[in-house]
């Protein structure tokens, strides 16, 4: 789940396996190819659909948010902070806090991201538990920001 196997790959070993599990690893494997088109057919199974159960969000996910990939992520940021609040809204108490958790763009992190989160959270009054689940996701961006500042 590296995004080093294409589409025909995925498919061949798709048809050999193409049990539940399968099936939740060939998505993560296309959602971890390096192209907009495959992180934007990610991010619609992720965010705008509920196709997945937990197993497939955290998998499809994972494969999403590759730290290579952190300038095809950066477009969904913005994203983020439009879906969150539907989510929240929409899903049950596991689904809303596992969707905000593994959709943050956290390997895009950066000082625009952290302001991002700031007018988020300032915009509107939040539900306690969304704004706990953003609050935690700035958190490990500002660590990010002050590791890479490290000298070494």
């Amino acid at each position: 789940m590296t995004g080093r196997a294409g589409e025909a790959e995925i498919d061949a070993e798709l048809a050999r396996d193409a049990t539940d599990t399968g099936q939740r690893h060939a998505a993560a494997c296309r959602a971890a190819l390096p192209d907009a088109e495959h992180k934007a057919a990610a991010w619609a199974l992720l965010a705008e659909s509920e196709e997945l159960g937990v197993e497939g969000v955290i998998d499809v996910a994972r494969g999403f948010t590759q730290p290579e990939h952190a300038e095809l992520l950066v477009p969904y940021a913005q994203r983020y902070f439009e879906v969150l609040p539907g989510i929240w809204s929409s899903r049950g108490e596991h689904f809303r806090v596992l969707l905000g958790q593994l959709l943050f763009p956290y390997p895009a992190a950066s000082p625009e991201l952290v302001e991002q989160i700031g007018a988020f959270l300032a915009a509107e009054p939040r539900d306690p538990g969304l704004a706990r689940v953003v609050i935690e996701c700035r958190d490990i961006v500002e660590r990010a920001l002050r590791s890479r500042a490290l000298p070494g």
